[in-house]
């Protein structure tokens, strides 16, 4: 289909309201990289496009993406309409009244008073863990979830991209990046984008693909366990094609504690205050300060009342959060955790 004025128009405001720009400087000679765009915005721009304008648009942020390969302008996006289709899979015809903005991030409201720990409980059943997963979105970050209406489609998109069935907790996470999108609070949560695709020479199916398009987290396809193990594939800077990936490392032993540690590694990109920096964090001393205390596969886990400590043994370095609406947590934090001397207090993420 061709876009109608109504759609350009309504591009444009997307534009606007994502990257937080005056609706007049998205001209059509204006490209997103000049209005401060990354990667991760073009994605997060297209699938607002798919909400508002109700269609799913053949798109993809794949490894040999660069800003300059993807659309420019809000002309171009809107280009990108001509080989969109309806979510019944039928070709979409232009809309007879004006598709509504993209809604507001689904917050609690009232928001919560506090984060009471959760992480304690960490259950051996999957459907449990996930659980568990969703309420901490709740209680950290204050995020409303809401059903994943999507579910069903995008299930059967990546079993058909990987050419066989996704194991049940694969599925699970499917929808919990379902529920996070629509509920319009991605960024307050993850700081990488959708894949959901085969890794390019390897029999593996990626989770999530890094920002920049050169790292995923992926599943074999021969590992049939319900909770498979979640390794990574970094981009091969060194292959002049750079379109081969490598394996680099088993990052967790089920997708469950991979997406817990994932999560846990960017609370600060919902505003949080704590620090990072340590080569080797005292984790055996933190052991008597903290009264709720998880060990999974990616580190430990270090709770109370508005306070996180994970200690990523598999990365290098620690992460240390206080809810940042509560100063008192803040200053108990800093009395329980000894502060190296190479790092200081301020946003993580």
């Amino acid at each position: 289909m061709t876009p109608t004025p109504d759609q350009l128009a309504q591009i444009r405001q997307i534009i606007a309201q994502h990257l937080s720009v005056q609706v007049e400087l998205v001209t059509d000679e204006t490209s997103l990289g000049q209005l401060g765009a990354d990667p991760l915005d073009w994605v997060e721009i297209i699938m607002a496009m798919e909400d508002a304008l109700n269609v799913v648009i053949n798109f993809e942020l794949g490894p040999d993406s660069t800003p300059e390969s993807l659309p420019q302008t809000a002309l171009d996006l809107a280009a990108l309409l001509k080989t969109a289709h309806a979510p019944s899979a039928q070709p979409i015809e232009a809309p007879s009244k004006p598709a509504q903005a993209p809604s507001k991030p689904a917050l609690l409201d009232p928001p919560l008073p506090y984060y009471e720990p959760v992480l304690h409980t960490w259950p051996s059943e999957i459907d449990g863990r996930w659980q568990v997963i969703r309420e901490l979105l709740r209680r950290w970050h204050g995020v409303d979830l809401p059903p994943a209406l999507r579910t069903p489609e995008r299930l059967a998109n990546a079993e058909t991209a990987r050419g066989q069935a996704l194991p049940h907790s694969a599925q699970e996470w499917v929808r919990l990046l379902d529920q996070v999108e629509r509920g319009n609070v991605w960024g307050y949560v993850f700081r990488d984008c959708w894949s959901l695709t085969p890794v390019p020479g390897h029999s593996a199916f990626s989770l999530l693909v890094q920002g920049e398009a050169d790292l995923h987290w992926a599943i074999a396809d021969d590992d049939a366990t319900l909770d498979p193990a979640v390794r990574s594939y970094s981009l091969d800077y060194d292959d002049p094609s750079l379109t081969k990936f490598e394996l680099q490392r088993q990052e967790a032993p089920s997708i469950t504690e991979w997406a817990l540690a994932f999560i846990l590694r960017y609370l600060g990109i919902s505003g949080s205050r704590g620090f990072e920096g340590w080569k080797k964090g005292p984790f055996d001393a933190l052991a008597g300060n903290f009264p709720h205390q998880l060990r999974i596969g990616p580190g430990r886990i270090f709770e109370d009342r508005d306070m996180i400590v994970f200690a990523d043994e598999a990365g290098p370095r620690p992460r240390v959060y206080a809810n940042a609406q509560n100063k008192d947590a803040l200053k108990i934090l800093r009395a329980r955790v000894p502060l190296p001397s190479n790092v200081s207090w301020g946003p993580v993420g």
